[in-house]
C-alpha cells in the first residue's frame, strides 16, 4: 500500500538552507555549506515528534523524517543552524 502527501514549495532563508520541498516525509533543502543543523518535527497540538541533529553537506540534500507511524495532520518543521537561525516551514503527513 502506497501513501502520498502533497508537495508543499516554500521559499528561501537567509539562513543559508533553502528547503525546496516537504514530500512522502522527505525533507529536500540546499545548503549554502557544510553545517550541523538541529531538525524537530511539531504535531499542530505541540507535541514533539522528531528531534535530530545531523550534518548536511554543501548542495542538495534529502532528509528522511521517520513519521511513518504518525498521525496525518499538519506538521511543523524547525531546522536551526549553527548561527542561531530559525527556519520553519508547515506541512501536511
Amino acid at each position: 500500500v502506497a501513501f502520498y502527501s502533497k508537495i508543499l514549495v516554500v521559499g528561501n532563508t537567509k539562513a543559508g538552507i533553502d528547503i525546496s520541498a516537504i514530500a512522502n516525509n522527505t525533507v529536500y533543502l540546499n545548503s549554502s555549506k557544510q553545517q550541523t543543523i538541529q531538525l524537530k518535527v511539531m504535531a499542530a497540538d505541540g507535541k514533539q515528534i522528531l528531534a535530530q541533529q545531523l550534518t548536511v553537506l554543501a548542495g542538495s540534500n534529502s532528509i528522511s523524517l521517520q513519521m511513518k507511524h504518525a498521525a496525518k495532520g499538519i506538521y511543523t518543521l524547525i531546522i536551526y543552524n549553527q548561527e542561531g537561525d530559525i527556519i520553519t516551514r508547515r506541512f501536511l503527513k
